[in-house]
């Protein structure tokens, strides 16, 4: 779902910017900070790095544990994407690798496979654009000054995620934890364990209340 309303939002944008000029104009873009390629050639799917170098600008969304709607190559490592549609159930080839080899319409070398990474104690993320995401997401942690979970459960299988965390977030971010308000004592306590010392703000409301009160200052009565 959020996938699907940033990029139309994204979208949206680009037909402003771009003024029709879909090929050389600026676009705003939907960027999991890897290298993807459309999997029906929509002109407002590109990288991120490409929409910025045409003066647009990037929506960054990473996913790191890969999505529904991501097809990579065994052969080439391109990430193929297409939005309002779970793709990791259709039968696609590479197109690129195609061309460049002069493969057949269904060589098995180049048949896409899904891209998502269940949570298990056995995770493969050698897969490149993955690493690049993840990459990013360090990143993007170690110049955050602060931190919202929300609906995260922060479970002992998700080790990478943990590690992630703590190596990246800074000292002095500010951490902030939704809590469902049903949610159970255990799961504070998991954040309690993890984060140690360092104080984070608690708060219990549902995901739509949270929203309305960063545009309000309290949560808005909702029917």
């Amino acid at each position: 779902m959020l996938d699907n309303s940033l990029y139309d939002l994204a979208r949206h944008e680009s037909q402003i910017l771009c003024e029709g000029d879909t090929q050389h104009g600026p676009i705003a873009v939907v960027d999991y900070c890897c290298y993807i390629s459309s999997l029906d050639n929509d002109p407002f799917i590109k990288p991120g790095l490409l929409a910025l170098g045409r003066n647009g600008y990037n929506i960054k969304y990473l996913k790191l544990h890969g999505s529904m709607n991501w097809l990579h190559c065994p052969l080439c490592q391109r990430m193929y994407v297409k939005f309002e549609e779970k793709t990791m159930f259709k039968t696609k080839y590479c197109k690129h690798c195609k061309s460049n080899y002069n493969l057949g319409d269904k060589a098995a070398s180049i048949r896409l496979r899904g891209n998502l990474i269940l949570p298990t104690f056995l995770k493969d993320l050698s897969n490149i654009q993955i690493r690049l995401i993840w990459q990013n997401a360090g990143i993007e942690l170690s110049e955050a000054t602060k931190v919202v979970f929300i609906g995260y459960s922060l479970p002992a299988a998700d080790f990478e995620i943990r590690q992630l965390l703590s190596r990246f977030i800074r000292k002095d971010a500010k951490i902030e934890v939704v809590f469902h308000p049903t949610a159970k004592p255990e799961e504070i306590d998991r954040y309690r364990i993890f984060f140690g010392d360092r104080q984070f703000t608690e708060k219990r409301m549902t995901v739509g209340e949270y929203v309305d009160s960063l545009f309000s200052g309290t949560p808005l009565e909702r029917k």
